[in-house]
């Protein structure tokens, strides 16, 4: 059975940021199966922190897939590639500096099941390193939108690396190489 959400991850040369990502996909509490998308690429760090904690921590949940680039691509390529890693009707792009607050996974996961939304854009709250809260990306209230062209025009600036929620049939990969080397790949999903 295919799993109801991917979340899918591009890191680079981030293991321990990716460390704290990861276990706050784990530490939240679902009882749905969901699955974690990793596309190392090529980083010059050491993750085997990382790896071990992919190959040692279970939940009957979640399943896992890493993979490691031998060679760099360039970001828009490793965006493409971690979306195409995943099984589920939606994927979820997560940065690798990125966690989930406590409670939100499961919303993430409700509102796939309830709603099925062809593209959701989340805010994100700014953090520094120590955890101090700085802000959020931008304001935006939560809307539907039930055309494209409303939600565009409002949205246009909104999409980020992360926080993108989409169902994989939007996702096509001739378009999306179009924006190879521009970093704005994300911009396919519209």
């Amino acid at each position: 059975m295919n799993p109801i959400l991917s979340i899918c991850i591009p890191t680079f040369n981030r293991p321990d940021w990716l460390l704290i990502a990861l276990n706050s996909v784990y530490d939240s509490t679902i009882s749905n199966n969901i699955e974690i998308c990793i596309s190392n690429n090529a980083s010059d760090l050491d993750y085997s922190l990382v790896e071990n904690f992919l190959s040692t921590t279970s939940n009957s949940f979640i399943t896992t897939n890493y993979f490691k680039h031998e060679k760099k691509i360039n970001i828009d390529e490793n965006h493409q590639y971690v979306i195409n890693m995943s099984k589920s009707e939606h994927v979820f792009l997560l940065g690798d500096d990125d966690l989930f607050l406590e409670g939100q996974l499961s919303k993430l996961i409700n509102l796939v099941i309830e709603e099925k939304p062809d593209l959701a854009i989340f805010n994100g709250l700014k953090v520094d390193a120590n955890g101090t809260y700085l802000g959020t990306h931008f304001e935006l209230p939560h809307r539907y939108y039930n055309n494209i062209e409303d939600a565009f025009y409002d949205l246009r600036d909104k999409g980020s690396f992360g926080a993108v929620l989409t169902k994989k049939k939007c996702f096509n990969n001739k378009i999306f190489e179009r924006f190879y080397g521009t970093q704005h790949g994300y911009g396919i999903f519209w």
